[in-house]
């Protein structure tokens, strides 16, 4: 057994993996305090923390809010709706990596830690602003496995993942979540060294889950190696 310690600075996609998320939180269960409040002080109307949850097994990407159908030209006269906002980040990240071959599986360990500032420069609406400050930290174990049969003179490769981010600053308080975890599996083709700078390219599928969210993804599994 090898083991190498690798260190070294990088970009992570934490946010955007954590904006897809908050699509798959259930209506009025991350929803702000004072969005609940207004809607239930409409008396008679439906209340949208009591909207139907998005279907099970899915990331749902449809907003409800009986209070916003009720008031949507107050809402689209004030910016709320409609409006359009140009933004720009800066995103120091570190990731490190214990790597451990056994035989020919490759086990991956490894910590990702990202700072976020955010501001916008073009807004539609002078009330609408951003400016904001967020970290994430993650942990993730990465498992490798070649299965020793080959596609088309490919060998196939499997194994996955499984990570936990911890959340903080404005990114936290946005999406009322203060960690989120993910199960990934893959299935992919190793074309390392066979076509340009692709390690690998296959189908991968993840489940995510916090304390008030749950949603899944399918999607291409592609890694470079540069």
């Amino acid at each position: 057994m090898r083991a190498s310690l690798i260190g070294s600075a990088t970009a992570i996609v934490a946010l955007c993996v954590a904006l897809s998320i908050a699509l798959a939180v259930r209506p009025g269960e991350a929803a702000a305090p004072a969005a609940k409040g207004a809607a239930a002080a409409h008396a008679g109307k439906p209340d949208p923390a009591k909207a139907e949850p998005p279907p099970a097994g899915g990331i749902d990407t449809e907003a409800r809010s009986a209070f916003i159908v009720d008031n949507l030209a107050q809402a689209t006269a004030l910016g709320l709706i409609a409006s359009r906002l140009d933004t720009w980040s800066v995103r120091p990240a570190v990731n490190l990596q214990y790597i451990l071959y056994w035989d020919r599986t490759i086990i991956t360990v490894s910590s990702d830690s990202t700072y976020f500032h955010t501001e916008d420069f073009i807004s539609s609406n002078s009330y609408v602003k951003v400016d904001g400050n967020s970290q994430t930290l993650g942990g993730t174990l990465d498992v490798d496995i070649p299965l020793g049969i080959e596609l088309d003179g490919h060998e196939l490769r499997s194994g996955g993942y499984f990570s936990h981010t911890e959340l903080s600053g404005d990114l936290k308080k946005g999406l009322n979540v203060d960690s989120m975890n993910e199960l990934h599996g893959r299935l992919v083709l190793d074309v390392l060294d066979q076509v340009w700078r692709l390690r690998w390219i296959g189908i991968g599928g993840s489940y995510f889950w916090g304390p008030r969210f749950a949603g899944w993804t399918i999607d291409a599994d592609v890694a470079f190696r540069f």
